[in-house]
């Protein structure tokens, strides 16, 4: 059935297979990471980013390779490979980030989740929680970051007009948190200081192609790279996680593989 689904779609465009290609060998790739990667756009760093942590070997040294200050959305949901000595580099490199997933990372500390948020002033969607560390490092992060939500009134429509002054203090335009577990405790403090910052507690999941909920716990290198396709080309903030899940202000749901072209056609 799948074979007719995409015989209706039309055949997939040459960059696409390029890249599904790539995601085949990822290994191979990063053997000759600095001849090859610097070559590559950033929509087809961040579909290898998302293939490589759902395969389990993003680690430091392949984050840092792959990631590029054009990227909007970085997801390290479960990744035990990636550590603190890295998010210095992404503080760094990624300063236009408007979706961060952080859930499950247990071996980032607090002051490398509040370094990332910081650094990202257009940071729209912020994902935590989800295992005991996560949590316990995320109550030290909303109290860091708790003031700076505070003093913002209003939010600069583009990246460019916020002042240096602005960018280096730390400002951010967080609107939604995501923290499945969050203490009653914490919620009341943020809907008492910071109104406009809206927290959700589930995450919601688009149906598969065939129009049901996924319930599968492994997904293919193509449909991975659909959704974060998806995530790359929306203007609304949107969040990717494990299995495709995302949780946004428009659905995602009907997302295709074969709409993995987007990442070979768009977000240069």
């Amino acid at each position: 059935m799948s074979d007719a689904v995409e015989d209706a779609a039309g055949p997939k465009p040459l960059q696409t297979l390029c890249v599904e290609l790539l995601c085949e060998y990822l290994d191979e790739l990063f053997e000759q990471a600095e001849e090859i990667i610097p070559e590559l756009p950033p929509s087809v760093k961040a579909s290898l980013i998302a293939v490589a942590r759902r395969q389990g070997s993003l680690d430091d040294d392949r984050l840092e390779a792959l990631a590029d200050e054009e990227h909007r959305v970085m997801v390290l949901h479960a990744c035990p490979k990636i550590t603190d000595n890295v998010a210095e580099m992404l503080a760094e490199r990624c300063r236009r980030l408007h979706t961060l997933d952080v859930s499950e990372c247990d071996t980032l500390s607090a002051s490398a989740v509040c370094c990332l948020v910081k650094a990202n002033p257009q940071l729209a969607t912020l994902r935590c929680g989800g295992s005991k560390h996560s949590h316990k490092a995320m109550r030290i992060v909303v109290q860091e970051i708790f003031p700076r939500l505070k003093k913002l009134e209003s939010v600069p429509a583009v990246w460019e007009d916020w002042s240096e002054e602005e960018m280096l203090g730390g400002n951010t335009s967080l609107s939604c948190i995501i923290w499945p577990g969050i203490e009653p405790r914490i919620r009341q403090q943020l809907a008492a200081e910071c109104p406009r910052v809206r927290v959700e507690t589930q995450v919601m999941r688009p149906a598969s192609r065939w129009g049901s909920p996924r319930h599968s716990t492994r997904q293919s290198a193509p449909s991975d790279l659909a959704h974060t396709a998806s995530a790359w080309n929306t203007d609304v903030p949107t969040f990717v996680s494990l299995e495709g899940e995302t949780s946004s202000l428009s659905s995602t749901a009907g997302v295709t593989p074969h709409s993995v072209s987007t990442v070979a056609s768009e977000g240069k």
